[in-house]
């Protein structure tokens, strides 16, 4: 299967919150396009960014950082993040962190599966 048939099965699309996990080879595995030599795309890895265009063969254009170039990246260094599990992660954390209603923590629980149904 070629890069664009991957591209396509990868599922992610223009609007979609990903996460560059490593860096890619030049025309790694039949990327048309190579991993800035400069090095401004290496700022990506590690981190969450919104795929704001689809260049096909050159990969998903990620949003640029602080105002400066967007970049193209092959889907096999993307992870499609999604932020409603985070959102819900993070809002269970603070509340276990933060309110306490008993010792057993029994009444926590069940406020907190109420709130998450809701979102």
């Amino acid at each position: 299967m070629g890069y664009l048939k991957k591209h396509i099965k990868s599922g992610i699309k223009v609007g979609d919150t990903v996460k560059v996990t490593r860096i890619a080879e030049d025309n790694e595995n039949g990327w048309g396009s190579k991993w800035n030599s400069m090095g401004h795309m290496d700022c990506y890895v590690g981190k969450k960014h919104t795929v704001i265009g689809d260049g096909e063969k050159l990969g998903f254009e990620l949003e640029s950082i602080k105002g400066g170039h967007s970049f193209y990246f092959p889907y096999f260094v993307l992870k499609k993040v999604n932020p409603k599990k985070a959102v819900k992660k993070k809002i269970h954390e603070y509340i276990e962190k933060n309110i306490y209603f008993d010792e057993d923590k029994k009444p926590l629980k069940k406020i907190v599966s109420m709130i998450l149904k809701e979102l």
